[in-house]
């Protein structure tokens, strides 16, 4: 545990030597603006003189400008860098907060000093009290542009994994929480969309599914607008087990006598577990809704 952690501290520190690095080599072959002297020419040599000092005074004054604006935009660079280096590696905050501070003290001293301020983590939360409980939606649009941005990414078609689920938050409380869970086939790394957290379930499926079902609508409609143009959106699975499943369709639990979602087959109760004994037609249409 101790060597994997070196090993990983060793790692962050290379990629932070590898982008100051890729910054000052950019910064070596920016062309700078030569000085130029201008004399201005009078009858008397002390006009002379005094001209020449005074024009070489606000030369020199541009020229302080011209590098405090170029120090400024390799800074912005440079943070910029970093922002996408952390989220591509998920560098845990407290590494990241350690970093910035010696940032801050060594090459940019208006450097943030917290791992929240170069994020722009929210202050405050969109919690709302929704289907029995506390709602949050995080949205697929914000995610979907920072994973392609981070990994510049460039595809016609982003296809979508969702996996709803519930599980509880811990063996002495009957808190729950019911996420929904995206996963890109492009980039597979998971995201929550939206969380919901209560002593039931949700009390409507609808409801729950609303804010999701809706941003899906649109992305699939009019595609995901990037700097490189608009991508097309698709849900290519939805992954949840029984429970889960009769949650969100509405429909009767898996232990029910009509629990079977394709066939209208009555089941027996026989030792705490229902069977079906017959094999019955699949429903139409019409009997499923």
């Amino acid at each position: 545990m101790h060597s994997s952690n070196r090993t990983r501290q060793r790692r962050v520190a290379d990629e932070v030597k590898r982008i100051l690095t890729r910054i000052e080599s950019k910064s070596s072959h920016r062309p700078r603006k030569r000085r130029v002297h201008k004399l201005i020419t009078t009858t008397r040599q002390e006009d002379r003189l005094e001209s020449t000092f005074d024009v070489e005074d606000n030369n020199s004054e541009l020229s302080d400008v011209q590098d405090q604006s170029i120090r400024t935009e390799h800074g912005e660079q440079f943070l910029a860098e970093l922002l996408n280096w952390s989220l591509k590696f998920n560098v845990p905050h407290t590494w990241l907060s350690s970093l910035l501070r010696n940032v801050r003290d060594n090459l940019l001293p208006n450097a943030p000093i917290d791992a929240r301020t170069l994020l722009k983590t929210p202050r405050t939360n969109r919690v709302v009290q929704k289907c029995g409980g506390e709602y949050i939606y995080f949205g697929i649009s914000s995610q979907a542009l920072q994973q392609l941005s981070v990994r510049s990414l460039v595809v016609p078609t982003i296809g979508l994994r969702v996996g709803i689920d519930g599980i509880p938050v811990s063996k002495s409380s009957k808190l729950n929480a019911w996420p929904i869970i995206g996963m890109f086939d492009e980039v597979q790394e998971p995201f929550l969309i939206p969380l919901f957290s209560g002593y039931l379930k949700p009390t409507d499926s609808n409801e729950f599914l609303e804010d999701f079902v809706n941003e899906c609508r649109i992305l699939e409609h009019c595609g995901l607008e990037t700097d490189q143009g608009i991508v097309n959106f698709r849900i290519s699975k939805i992954i949840a087990d029984a429970p889960a499943r009769s949650m969100i369709k509405f429909i009767k639990q898996h232990n029910s006598y009509f629990s079977c979602e394709r066939c209208v087959v009555k089941g027996t109760w026989d030792k705490k577990r229902v069977f079906t004994l017959k094999v019955m037609p699949i429903k139409e249409p019409m009997q499923i809704f």
